[in-house]
């Protein structure tokens, strides 16, 4: 009751995705004041054209979160997908403890196609992204994920979870493939797709990179688009503050 309250009774209310807000409006009722969706800004905001001829698949993520993650799936997917495109690699990008590591090696020792790749530092992400052919995150749990908005820009389009992160900002644009975090079959199918449509992904992706809705996802877009909901969250609380004459 308490959430309910908070939800409507705010000026402005500022999801961070579409799939956010419909789940808050599924759970408390439909909301009727004014709602700006709001992404989260990312480091890696400037566009790095997309490169064909990508060096397999990659993911990345604190190899502490692996669970969570779906790498145990992203692995048996990868072991699906390389029956149809033989030599298809996927490298994990990301640190951890030793504990962490030597489970992902683990995996990756029994798991042809596998690699742990190690952590980077952030100014080597965007390269990394931008050499592969596609990014790979079904996550299991996720809120925006910021991750797959870098890779995008980085010029690498994407595998991410239904129901989650991104999920909603994307329909209908091929370099964004959405998938259910618990179908292997359905993981497997989209890095195959990512491998065989590289070309024509990466040539919608490079399109999309000067598009309007690509800067919405950009620090000053981001950042205009507060300051607007500020205004009017402001003009709301002056106008339920007056008082009659």
């Amino acid at each position: 009751r308490h959430s309910a309250s908070v939800f409507h009774g705010a000026a402005v209310v500022f999801p961070f995705a579409p799939w956010a807000l419909a789940r808050a409006e599924a759970r408390l009722g439909k909301r009727q004041g004014p709602t700006m969706l709001l992404p989260c800004p990312v480091a890696l905001d400037q566009p790095l054209a997309p490169v064909t001829g990508g060096e397999g698949l990659v993911t990345a993520f604190h190899l502490r979160n692996q669970a969570i993650k779906n790498l145990p799936r992203m692995a048996a997917a990868l072991e699906q997908a390389r029956r149809a495109v033989p030599g298809l690699t996927l490298g994990i990008v990301g640190g951890g403890s030793e504990a962490d590591l030597a489970s992902v090696q683990g995996l990756a020792a029994r798991t042809p196609g596998l690699a742990a790749e190690g952590s980077l530092p952030n100014a080597a992400m965007a390269a990394r992204y931008n050499r592969a052919a596609g990014f790979v995150l079904p996550s299991l749990h996720e809120s925006f994920g910021m991750v797959f908005v870098e890779a995008l820009f980085a010029g690498c389009p994407i595998i991410y979870p239904k129901g989650r992160a991104v999920d909603g900002y994307f329909d209908g644009l091929p370099f964004a493939i959405g998938v259910d975090p618990l179908d292997t079959p359905a993981i497997a199918g989209a890095m195959q797709q990512l491998i065989r449509e590289e070309a024509s992904l990466k040539s919608a992706l490079r399109d999309w990179q000067a598009s309007d809705h690509a800067r919405q996802f950009q620090r000053p877009t981001i950042a205009t688009r507060f300051a607007e909901g500020l205004s009017i969250a402001m003009g709301r609380q002056s106008d339920s503050s007056a008082k009659p004459l």
